[in-house]
């Protein structure tokens, strides 16, 4: 593992983890950093026996708020084993469900909704890998934007940006034209959907919405108040 810029006290860590066969945990080394708010993190599993946790568990991040997570699954094809690893990040997030404002998540093997809404009652942004959405998930997903007449119910998250990796452009056109619909002339946060630089002129919302589109870069994540990582 290669750890850069983190010190027990410091507040941005950025980690690479290489391994050419995902270990128990009882070989790795317990990693707590009390003081840790950023953690970006690039996981490259070449080998996984089912039934291993890996490197999620021996990490403890108690005042973590943004959680970028890259996961480089080029040597898996094992559709069964892609969605357990899936499965196990997030309940490596779950862990920080209290303290996380933004995450983003992505290895560009999920075909399928994830059940995690509802999990984190303080996210603001959220970045997931999923390429295929149903309409209940959209649904569902665009009722908790900060821009929604329809919020759930107190103590739930309201997100104020959303960025979709790998999505087509008529699933983003659908998530948009829904959050259009349902955004609410008296929110106090627009949302934010982030687009593919080559999309942007593709959508043209009415004046006044509260419903806002961008690219992803430096001047967005700014925005939302944290540094744009390039991994």
């Amino acid at each position: 593992m290669l750890v850069t810029h983190s010190t027990s006290r410091g507040p941005q860590s950025v980690l690479f983890f290489s391994t050419r066969k995902l270990q128990p945990i009882h070989d790795h080394i317990n990693v707590c950093l009390p003081h840790l708010r950023i953690l970006h993190l690039t996981l490259d599993v070449l080998i996984w026996d089912e039934g291993n946790r890996g490197p999620f568990e021996h990490f403890l991040f108690p005042a973590l708020k943004t959680f970028n997570l890259y996961i480089v699954t080029d040597h898996l094809d094992n559709a069964n084993t892609l969605h357990r690893l899936w499965d196990l990040s997030i309940d490596f997030a779950c862990q920080y469900a209290t303290s996380l404002q933004n995450r983003e998540i992505d290895g560009q093997f999920i075909t399928s909704p994830p059940s995690f809404l509802g999990h984190f009652p303080k996210l603001k942004h959220l970045g997931v890998p999923i390429k295929l959405f149903n309409g209940e998930f959209i649904h569902e997903l665009v009722r908790r934007f900060s821009s929604s007449v329809q919020h759930p119910c107190q103590g739930v998250f309201h997100l104020e940006s959303l960025f979709v990796f790998a999505v087509k452009e008529k699933t983003l056109r659908a998530i948009i034209d829904h959050a259009v619909k349902e955004s609410s002339s008296t929110a106090v946060h627009p949302v934010i959907i982030i687009v593919p630089d080559g999309l942007l002129d593709s959508f043209i919302l009415p004046p006044g919405c509260m419903v806002g589109i961008m690219g992803r870069g430096e001047d967005l994540y700014k925005e939302i108040g944290w540094e744009y990582f390039r991994g």
